[in-house]
């Protein structure tokens, strides 16, 4: 009987560390995570450089709808980035 119970102890480790190494990422999809962690950064980056725009008292309307394309797709290319930045950390 005790050895039973080790054997399925070791099994479940065993087990244990199949899944484990099935979760793991590859090197390929860490480097992918790490790089879209920076596209995302300077992209915030420049949404602040932006918004800090809109506080120049002498911005012309024209101005103002420019940058407010402007910052509409960066807000659009950060949430694209978080996306594929979270399907690769779910493996």
């Amino acid at each position: 009987q005790r050895v039973d119970r080790e054997k399925r102890k070791v099994e479940e480790v065993k087990v244990n560390q199949v899944e484990q190494a099935a979760k793991q990422l590859s090197h390929e999809e860490r480097k992918a995570i790490k790089r879209l962690e920076k596209v995302i950064e300077k992209l915030e980056e420049r949404k602040k450089t932006i918004i800090l725009k809109f506080t120049d008292a002498e911005i012309t309307p024209d101005q103002i709808a420019e940058m407010s394309k402007e910052i509409a797709e960066v807000k659009s290319q950060i949430v694209e980035k978080e996306e594929e930045w979270f399907m690769l950390s779910e493996g």
